[in-house]
């Protein structure tokens, strides 16, 4: 394929493909949210550093429970856009994978739940059972993006399938499944200081000073995020071999992993404004906030691309473009819409009245 993704597909193919990305890509917002947050609360617990007066872990026990709301909701549409565009890798990687896979939804119901408790007066009283909750949460978190990880893997190396079905194992062993999950469990630490950071510029606009110290934090969590999550990656591409890296850098991927790249630079200049700042944080947050957009998207693109490449994808062209027919898709598009607007509103909502003095 010489087209930059999704040129070069026909019609059906592409438009599955740019809505699953776009889709995708509002879930790993949240997603990362949740698992940098309960992470980074984990560690300040154990620091010592979560207190009744840390903004930080203030902020994040109470939106964590809400975040992940979003990132389960938001998950819902790649999620079938996924089942179309991969119908029998995705499938079989299901089934392969069995009551493993079937896991996730018990763990992000007791991960959902541990997040509400953590909140509560009787388990802000207790560091070890507030510890342990925590410690929980984030448990079930890694365990949903390690069935993730090992599912998308599995799905698109077909030559497994077989002896693994032959064994018996429920468990698939690939060598770059630990090494994805460090790279995108430390990449979530930007956006998660991203955010923050707008919850935070917000909160001192509305008149709840927050100190300059509190800012450098996020700036530094956010930078080290950067630095650490690119030489995971410059450690997995290396991992994955001279066909994946071709791929990666080859016509379809190139503009992308380029926006990537220049996204990196860009959140970067903005994180290093954002701790030299003593005002107009917003605008180096804004900044932060368009480079942190096109290395998610890009990342997003050129993962996605070397799916299509490690697969038969011209054989799923007609499953592509029969579903297409059964229509649906404008409709589909008309609730997205209607639903990101009704989120947006229930966020500003409850931001504003966080923020609203108490009585």
């Amino acid at each position: 394929m010489d087209a930059p993704f999704p040129f070069g597909f026909p019609g059906p193919t592409a438009f599955y493909l740019a809505t699953y990305v776009l889709t995708l890509v509002a879930h790993v917002v949240f997603m990362n949210y949740v698992l940098a947050g309960t992470g980074v609360l984990l560690f300040r617990q154990i620091r010592g550093k979560a207190g009744t007066s840390d903004v930080l872990a203030d902020l994040l026990r109470d939106w964590l429970p809400f975040a992940l709301s979003a990132a389960i909701t938001a998950g819902v549409a790649p999620l079938l856009f996924i089942q179309i565009l991969y119908k029998k890798a995705f499938y079989t990687a299901n089934l392969l994978l069995f009551h493993r896979w079937m896991l996730i939804l018990p763990a992000l119901i007791v991960g959902f739940y541990l997040l509400y408790a953590q909140k509560t007066a009787f388990v802000k009283a207790r560091p070890r059972l507030k510890l342990l909750v925590t410690t929980g949460a984030l448990a079930c978190f890694l365990f949903t993006a390690l069935s993730w990880t090992e599912n998308y893997l599995l799905a698109r190396s077909e030559g497994a399938w077989a002896p693994m079905y032959a064994s018996k194992s429920m468990i698939y062993e690939n060598r770059e499944i630990l090494p994805r999950m460090l790279l995108w469990t430390l990449g979530a630490l930007p956006t998660l200081a991203v955010l923050l950071g707008w919850q935070l510029h917000r909160r001192d606009r509305a008149g709840s000073p927050v100190e300059t110290a509190t800012f450098q934090r996020l700036s530094r969590l956010g930078l080290g995020g950067l630095v650490v999550a690119g030489a995971c990656a410059a450690g997995y591409a290396m991992l994955v071999g001279p066909a994946a890296r071709a791929h990666a850098v080859g016509p379809m991927a190139l503009p992308w992993f380029v926006a990537a790249a220049v996204g990196v630079v860009v959140e970067g200049a903005g994180f290093i404004g954002l701790y030299r700042a003593q005002e107009n944080r917003g605008k180096w947050l804004g900044i932060a906030s368009a480079g942190l957009f096109f290395v998610i998207l890009g990342t997003t693109v050129v993962r996605e691309v070397l799916r299509i490449t490690a697969v038969d994808f011209a054989a799923l062209y007609p499953e592509h473009a029969r579903a297409a027919q059964v229509s649906g898709r404008w409709l589909f598009l008309g609730f997205f819409l209607v639903n990101a607007v009704l989120a947006i509103w229930a966020i500003r909502t409850a931001l504003t009245r966080a923020e609203r003095p108490a009585a």
